[in-house]
């Protein structure tokens, strides 16, 4: 959770590889070769840790419109416990619920959706798990080598990157672009994710009152 994430906006991104092209036709004799990483880290990093606040304290704001659950978020740093919630959360819970679905006539989702969770984790946790220095010095030495009028055109300052608004477009942009969802049905989706807020809480409400009873009968059956 204490580990840099990197997160560029994708056209500041794109204007920095033009640019690169452009030094790179300027130095064709060069002999070495060189390296542009372009990353906030030296100069406005974002945690892991900043991301998940990010997320639960934005997660009413444009809900998704076919969210099944309320969103939640446990943070660990052991494989071990990752794996116990994994089961105990998402895993079990989705087997119950695809076979009651499928008794309802319905196609079963959840397995395929919660593996697909698994995996991008999986994929993803050798890296969010450690910490990666980069320099981007070339990168700076780029944005100062243009001239005013292609700094204008070819904007890619990162010093300048609101990183809370950076992250609240990229959350609209995956609503929009990536799930096909129309702004108009955002009330709808405030509707459900209330719904599956209050859901949720009663969920979590139930299940430790199950817990408690569970400790409470253990104890009294325990010889004293």
């Amino acid at each position: 959770m204490e580990n840099n994430m990197e997160s560029v906006p994708v056209d500041y991104a794109v204007n920095c590889m033009i640019s690169t092209a452009w030094r790179t036709s300027m130095n064709r004799n060069s002999t070495s070769t060189s390296v542009y990483n372009f990353t906030t880290t030296p100069i406005k990093p974002i945690l892991w840790k900043h991301l998940v606040e990010f997320a639960l304290h934005n997660r009413d704001l444009w809900p998704f419109s076919r969210a099944i659950w309320y969103s939640s978020f446990i943070p660990t740093d052991s494989p071990l416990v990752h794996e116990i919630l994994y089961w105990i959360l998402q895993r079990i819970p989705g087997i119950f619920l695809d076979k009651v679905i499928q008794l309802a006539g319905g196609e079963p989702i959840l397995g395929k959706i919660y593996g697909r969770i698994y995996n991008l984790t999986e994929h993803t946790g050798y890296y969010s798990r450690r910490n990666w220095e980069f320099r981007n010095d070339n990168v700076m030495d780029l944005w100062r080598d243009l001239t005013p009028e292609d700094k204008q055109l070819f904007y890619f300052d990162l010093r300048d990157v609101d990183v809370r608004e950076h992250l609240l477009v990229g959350k609209l942009g995956i609503r929009y672009y990536y799930l096909k969802e129309e702004m108009e049905n955002i009330p709808a989706a405030i509707r459900r994710n209330n719904y599956l807020r209050w859901l949720h809480r009663t969920t979590k409400a139930a299940f430790g009152l199950v817990v408690l009873k569970l400790l409470v009968v253990t104890a009294r059956a325990l010889p004293f």
